[in-house]
């Protein structure tokens, strides 16, 4: 849903340097978004004379072409306008959080946003405050802990990248130690919304991985 608002412009975020929250970063993300060529879901093109046939159905029922979302994104800044940008950023939001590369999916997920744009923004779409919200709110550790998890997660996809990880139990393991509010339930949402899917290839074999990414021990 977020995602989604970024790129219809509803909700202002940041790639992470929370100084340029306040500008439209629409235009950087589809620049970042057109250096990985090979997302499952959607294909940047220059034009749309480069882009690949769309599905068509022929009489006996069968279909060819490609079912990916196209978005027309050119290389050269100055053939780039604000119908270009619209347009793409409205078929952004129509696609699926599976259509994303996993290493544009973990930039994705980590968009900051302000808290007075978040207010608003949830305030004119009608959604409650999270339970967060409350300056006065209880702390929470097992959420605590899932955001913990979570946080460690992503670093070690961002350290890693295409080097093999430890196989899931492994990583379990390691986080139920680092946090001990945990659950091994709780962990294996994580996994499934956070890490690539590469990562969850059953019986991926245990490989090199950096140990920078691994959060203090919780007491």
């Amino acid at each position: 849903m977020l995602v989604q608002s970024f790129w219809r412009g509803e909700l202002v975020a940041s790639l992470g340097n929370p100084a340029t929250i306040k500008a439209d970063q629409r235009e950087l993300a589809l620049d970042v978004l057109k250096q990985f060529p090979d997302h499952p879901g959607l294909v940047v093109v220059e034009s749309q004379s480069k882009a690949p046939p769309a599905i068509i159905v022929d009489d006996d029922g069968s279909e060819w072409g490609d079912p990916r979302a196209v978005i027309i994104w050119p290389a050269d800044t100055k053939t780039r306008n604000g119908s270009l940008l619209k347009q793409a950023c409205e078929n952004l939001a129509a696609v699926d959080w599976c259509d994303y590369h996993d290493d544009f999916k973990v930039m994705l997920s980590e968009l900051l946003v302000l808290r007075a744009d978040f207010q608003a923004f949830c305030r004119a779409k009608g959604y409650r405050l999270p339970a967060f919200w409350s300056g006065d709110a209880k702390p929470n550790v097992a959420a605590q802990a899932k955001i913990d998890c979570r946080n460690w997660l992503r670093q070690e996809v961002r350290q890693l990248r295409d080097a093999k990880p430890m196989r899931k139990a492994a990583y379990r393991a390691e986080a139920r130690e680092q946090f001990r509010d945990l659950t091994a339930r709780a962990f294996d949402k994580i996994w499934e919304a956070t890490v690539p899917d590469r990562w969850k290839r059953p019986g991926a074999p245990p490989g090199p991985r950096s140990k920078a990414g691994s959060a203090p021990r919780k007491s």
